[in-house]
Formats: structure tokens, sequence, C-alpha cells
């Protein structure tokens, strides 16, 4: 994902219509979407934002990832950086963990840990993100975006092509070994089928 692009004005900013669909983002699900790579990061939005029926809390389904508005006083966001007000203000449900739960699937930890610098081992879930997924995440707001490793690298079939997969709580990895291309896999479309009773 391309590196964050803070806008010059942090004041209000009109809602966007998202090419190709017949959605908007606005407020702070805009902000993250200029900040933090867009389509290449959160995949399409599938609906516009709305109040959660069980708990009022505003969310934005998008293919890769589902967010949440926080409820801050704008007392709050003084003296604040620009992208730590984003972080603060919008986080990201637990998709991935939701989805390896409905399939009924677990990840043991790795009996060898791997060694390098270039790698971070996570205590509360005991798995790690390593090499070129441990950039990826890195450059993609790490545990902001993505959470905790719920898994290792593993194998999956995708739509009928193979890739290497890593799962994390708020979503999952995927890499083309053909091409050595990363993206952010689909679970917020998922989640939409699973979860979502908007304009149903």
């Amino acid at each position: 994902p391309p590196r964050p692009q803070v806008p010059r004005d942090d004041g209000d900013i009109s809602p966007l219509l998202v090419e190709g669909t017949p959605y908007y983002v606005k407020g702070w699900f805009r902000r993250v979407w200029d900040t933090f790579g867009g389509r290449s990061n959160f995949g399409l939005p599938l609906g516009n934002a709305y109040p959660r029926a069980e708990d009022n809390v505003v969310v934005q389904y998008f293919e890769g990832g589902v967010m949440e508005l926080q409820t801050r006083s704008a007392s709050v966001n003084e003296g604040r950086s620009y992208l730590d007000q984003i972080r603060e203000s919008i986080l990201f449900t637990d998709i991935g963990r939701s989805f390896v739960e409905a399939e009924g699937r677990t990840f043991d930890p790795p009996a060898n840990p791997p060694q390098g610098a270039n790698s971070r081992y996570f205590p509360e879930t005991g798995h790690y993100v390593q090499g070129a997924f441990y950039d990826f995440y890195r450059q993609a707001q790490d545990e902001w975006r993505f959470g905790a490793p719920l898994s290792e690298e593993i194998t999956e079939a995708i739509n009928g092509v193979p890739m290497t997969v890593q799962y994390f709580e708020q979503g999952r990895i995927e890499r083309d070994p053909a091409t050595g291309t990363f993206r952010v896999g689909q679970l917020g479309s998922w989640a939409w089928n699973v979860q979502c009773t908007y304009q149903r």
C-alpha cells in the first residue's frame, strides 16, 4: 500500500463518491480512505456508513475491512497529530477472527519461531509475522489496520487460485506466489454477507 498522504487541510471535507460504486465515504471515513491508500488498502465500499442497530455505532463496510467510528469530543484531538486523530477516530472490527471462528479453524503457534530482525512475535496470539508479509503489514499501518496475527503464512485457494495468506484479527493479507504481489483479502465482503442487515 502507498505511504500515508496527509492532506493540507484537516478541517471538514466533503463526501466522496467512490468511482465504480453508488456509495460515499465521508467525514473520518474519508480521511482514512484518503490518507491510507483508498481502494488498495480497503477495497471498494459495500454501502454507505450507517448506525449499527444493536449499539448505534456508525460503521462502514468495505471489501477488505469494516470501519467503526469512535465517539470522541473535539477537545480530545487538541494537540494530537493528524495521523493519531485518524487512528483514534476510526477502528477496524475483528472480521479476521470472526471468519476463522465461523470456519471452525485453529492455527497452532509455530514449533520453530522465525529468527532475524524482520519479524515480530505477538504474545497475545502466539503467532509471528515476518519477511515480506511483515513489510506489507507495517506499510499498511500494522496493528491499527490488521491487529495481531492469528496464523503464520499458509497456502489456500482463493477463488480457485493458490495463494499464500496470513490471517489477522482484522483481516487477511494475500500474496500471489506467481507474481509476488500483495493484496488485502476480501473478508469485508464476507462480513457484509453474514453480519449486515442494512438495506436488506
